[in-house]
């Protein structure tokens, strides 16, 4: 029996299966001592071998386990410049590295202990034009940080669309002290913070995100932590679509263009406490500060609401749950259009401004 990885043999075992008696059980155990040599992060096969073909010569194998015993020292790749980083780290941008991207290539060969914390923190935020790819394996255990403070004195402006990319499966920590500005258009456009298949990012409560087109995007199971962010200024402040997940829990929407909050296609978006206030005057606009469509769901419970258009829009089989949340003002008529099989619930919410547009088989509960 060997443990391999790569063709390089770890550990093996031989065992002599005739002298082990018909019909019975032995446990045989194969040990492997880590090296820097070690494939780091490669799969570990278990293989059996030298078996004869002679009648009677049969091995049943069963109940293989893995264990770990002892603590192994700090593995290094020398062949691909790789290493370990076994201690909490502070890289520093623009001092040790002239900009963030800079910063996260040369953590992108290093792998993290699972314990340990990456921290770039950006004491200045004027040289930093280039789009950020968030893409390291370990990215759970790194923090972007700038002026938590004030993050108005860290203005990031990044020069494409998206300015932050998370996806293909990859996580990251935490990004805070910043506000994210769109940078080549007085209009909003382009994307801020895109979370694409199964990508993760979480955004601190001291961030700003203003004049984009879609302020966050999450689409094809991706996930954004957005708790406390403000959005001043976007079209759309987030968009979670395709079975992704967005929370926007007492975070603060105000100047938006057009839907404050937008779930479709099975996206979901919890933003209980949250304030929003939209602006648009355009009578043409289908205007929204929660809209949930296509078997999509938001949760605003405890919410506020300033609408120039809608406050609760649910179509095509979605649902909304607004449960105590006030609407202190509306400057339609209509203060929430439930369509399509779809339901809100605005138990204990402000009764004053409930002017439903309710069609066949969907209900608003009051």
């Amino acid at each position: 029996a060997r443990l391999t990885s790569q063709g390089l043999i770890l550990g093996q075992q031989q065992v002599d299966i005739q002298s082990i008696p018909e019909g019975t059980w032995q446990t045989k155990t194969v040990k492997l001592t880590i090296t820097e040599n070690m494939p780091l992060g490669k799969p570990l096969a278990i293989e059996f071998y030298n078996l004869s073909k002679a009648e009677g010569d049969i091995a049943h194998i069963d109940n293989i386990a893995l264990g770990v015993s002892g603590v192994g020292a700090p593995l290094r790749l020398e062949k691909t410049g790789s290493g370990i980083i076994a201690n909490d780290v502070t890289l520093r941008v623009p001092e040790d590295y002239t900009t963030i991207q800079e910063a996260l290539d040369f953590l992108k060969p290093h792998f993290i202990q699972a314990d340990k914390q990456v921290t770039i923190k950006v004491s200045s935020c004027v040289a930093q034009t280039q789009p950020l790819v968030l893409d390291h394996p370990q990215g759970r255990n790194i923090q972007l940080i700038g002026n938590i403070g004030n993050p108005g004195h860290c203005v990031l402006k990044l020069a494409g669309s998206p300015a932050i990319y998370v996806g293909e499966d990859n996580e990251f920590g935490l990004i805070d002290g910043f506000t994210l500005q769109q940078a080549t258009s007085t209009l909003p456009s382009g994307y801020g913070v895109i979370a694409y298949y199964n990508g993760t990012v979480t955004l601190g409560e001291n961030m700003v995100i203003s004049g984009f087109s879609r302020a966050i995007h999450a689409f094809d199971f991706g996930v954004v932590i957005a708790d406390g962010v403000s959005f001043i200024n976007n079209t759309i402040d987030i968009e979670s679509a395709r079975s992704s997940i967005v929370t926007a829990r007492n975070s603060n929407s105000i100047q938006n263009h057009l839907y404050n909050f937008y779930a479709h296609q099975a996206g979901r978006i919890f933003a209980e406490g949250a304030h929003t206030a939209n602006t648009n005057t355009n009578t043409n606009t289908y205007q929204a500060a929660y809209f949930s469509r296509g078997q999509s769901y938001i949760n605003v419970d405890n919410a506020t609401s300033i609408a120039n258009g809608y406050h609760l829009v649910a179509r095509g089989s979605s649902a909304i749950s607004a449960k105590s949340m006030a609407t202190p003002m509306s400057n339609t008529s209509n203060v929430e259009s439930v369509r399509e099989l779809s339901f809100i619930d605005r138990t204990g919410s402000d009764a004053s401004h409930i002017k439903p547009y309710q069609a066949t088989s969907s209900t608003v509960k009051q």
